[in-house]
């Protein structure tokens, strides 16, 4: 039985442990021996891998794994300290102010981690974003192939890969969820243009279908008649413009829209977007529930879907409201031009809130917009190609 390893820095609930979930599970489907490894044990889709796919913690000792700031400084910091870990906060800040690399996650002591023990026929990095499994995949598993796969756009990230270049020779393939990586890819490494290739997140579409109907998206029971229903799921990170969603809603109240909207999802600006929304006197219309579980009920049932994301790989979000037929606004990030046709069957705004906001507020005004894009969508096939699963074939 082939065996594959992958590798990510956790499994919160966010689009690549979503889209890790689906893929694990269709090749333990297929027959192959699956095992997941982290970096920090922690995130609510810990329990959600499929069943047959081995959870593992890549082993290193405690010192270095103290001062691995999982997901960079800042997202580490903001962790220890909700977690009053002030001691753990200061030595990750101490860490990125001398640290020589220029990427938080390699200040560390990669001589004091230990090579993986077992061996793999195919090793995957599944985050190319994260600079710590770039030099681990590369330096610390043994396996006959090696994969990258690259979930966000090298642009607005302002992420330096090129800096990790002697680390990729390893990879036979590198693998991105939209065109516009595999081109910016392409750009900064023109000698891989031959090992780049294009593979969108896999869509479960029957089960998400089917999980719409396993229960009610209580919430909206208590949305007064008139008002619509919008809705943005995401993690709360600077990443996804929550900031922006905030500036739009009191835009959208200001001009007199009857709406409520709801955002599913956690993450460090959590308490910071409460502190904001309510001084922007959003409280009874900005609804932060959380985390969901099982999000599709609340897809289902919304008027407009709302994506303000600062950058992006492949919005999965965007592909499951899709399913669903719901008008979409999503901002121009790395993959919207490839899933939206722009004033076809979906909006496609700048990374502004003004231009989020007129994009909004029309949807809002012209139910018949609303009713040409959902019919529109409703005659596009929503599956994406899955031909590159045949890399995990014998060869």
């Amino acid at each position: 039985m082939k065996k594959i390893a992958f590798f990510v820095q956790h499994m919160l609930c966010g689009g690549i442990e979503n889209a890790l979930i689906t893929l694990t599970g269709r090749l333990v489907e297929g027959g192959y021996e699956v095992t997941v490894y982290v970096m920090a044990e922690r995130g609510d889709f810990l329990s959600q891998l499929p069943n047959g796919v081995a959870l593992k913690k890549i082993p290193m000792p405690k010192a270095v794994e103290g001062a691995l700031p999982v997901g960079g400084t800042k997202v580490a910091v903001h962790g220890s300290l909700e977690e009053h870990q002030f001691g753990r906060a200061f030595r990750y800040l101490l860490g990125h102010a001398f640290g020589k690399s220029g990427f938080a996650e390699l200040n560390v002591d990669f001589s004091q981690i230990p090579l993986l023990e077992e061996a793999y026929d195919i090793a995957v990095n599944y985050q190319m974003h994260s600079p710590f499994l770039v030099r681990y995949v590369s330096e610390k598993v043994c396996a006959r192939r090696k994969l990258s796969w690259i979930h966000n756009d090298f642009a607005t990230t302002g992420y330096q890969l090129q800096a990790l270049r002697e680390y990729l020779d390893c990879c036979e393939g590198f693998y991105a969820v939209s065109g516009q990586i595999v081109k910016e890819f392409s750009e900064i490494f023109p000698e891989y243009r031959d090992r780049i290739h294009l593979a969108r997140n896999l869509v479960p579409v029957s089960r998400i279908l089917q999980r719409a109907e396993e229960e009610e998206a209580k919430e909206y029971a208590q949305v007064p008649e008139g008002c619509l229903k919008l809705l943005t799921v995401g993690r709360l990170e600077e990443q996804k413009g929550y900031d922006l969603a905030l500036q739009v809603c009191r835009d959208l109240l200001d001009q007199g829209d009857s709406f409520r909207w709801f955002v599913l999802g956690d993450g460090t600006q959590r308490a910071r977007l409460l502190s904001q929304c309510r001084k922007l006197g959003l409280e009874q219309v900005m609804c932060f529930l959380g985390i969901r579980q099982n999000p599709y009920p609340y897809f289902k049932d919304c008027d407009i879907y709302i994506q303000t994301s600062r950058h992006e790989g492949y919005v999965t979000t965007v592909t499951e409201a899709k399913l669903f037929h719901v008008p979409i606004v999503c901002t121009d990030v790395s993959g919207a031009r490839e899933q939206l046709t722009d004033e076809v069957n979906g909006e496609i705004a700048a990374i502004d809130a003004n231009s989020i906001a007129r994009r909004v507020h029309r949807l809002i005004r012209e139910p018949d917009r609303r009713r040409r894009y959902a019919d529109s969508l409703a005659g596009v096939g929503n599956i994406e190609g899955e031909e590159w699963l045949s890399v995990f074939e014998d060869e």
